[in-house]
C-alpha cells in the first residue's frame, strides 16, 4: 500500500471513529444476498467440474504466454514499464489486460503450427 493510500485509509477510520461508528457491517438483507451469491458461485463456478476443467486449460494458456512474452519482451511489452517496474510486472500487466479471446488467439499464433500446404480433401490423406 502506498503512503498516499495509507493516509487515505487513516483519514477514513478517523472520520468514522470520530462519528462514533466503530463497526461497519452489512444490513441483514445485504448479508443474506451476499451469502446466497457466494453459495451460488461456489456451486456453479469454483467447484463445478466443467468450469474447473476450463480453469486448467486457461492456466496452461497463460503459462505458455507468460514464458513466451518474457522470452521476447520487445515484441509485446512497453520498455518503459520493464525499466520502471521489471519484466514480471510488465508481463503480468500485459496478460491481465487481455480478453479471453485475445489470449487464445495469441496463444494459437505463438504455439499452434500453421499448415504449410493448401487445403486437402479427406480422400487425399
Amino acid at each position: 500500500m502506498s503512503p498516499y493510500q495509507e493516509s487515505e485509509k487513516e483519514q477514513v477510520w478517523k472520520l468514522l471513529s470520530d462519528a462514533g461508528l466503530v463497526d461497519i457491517r452489512m444490513s441483514e438483507p445485504v448479508l443474506d444476498a451476499t451469502l446466497a451469491m457466494r453459495s451460488f458461485l461456489f456451486d456453479a463456478v469454483y467447484e463445478n467440474k466443467e468450469a474447473t476443467a476450463e480453469f486448467r486449460k486457461a492456466t496452461g494458456i497463460l503459462g505458455g504466454l507468460w514464458e513466451k512474452v518474457r522470452e521476447r519482451p520487445d515484441e509485446f511489452l512497453d520498455r518503459r514499464i520493464i525499466e520502471t517496474d521489471g519484466i514480471d510486472v510488465a508481463t503480468r500487466d500485459f496478460l491481465a489486460g487481455m480478453t479471453d479471446r485475445f489470449a487464445v488467439a495469441l496463444y494459437e499464433q505463438l504455439f499452434i503450427p500453421k499448415p504449410w500446404i493448401g487445403p486437402m480433401a479427406w480422400n487425399q490423406l
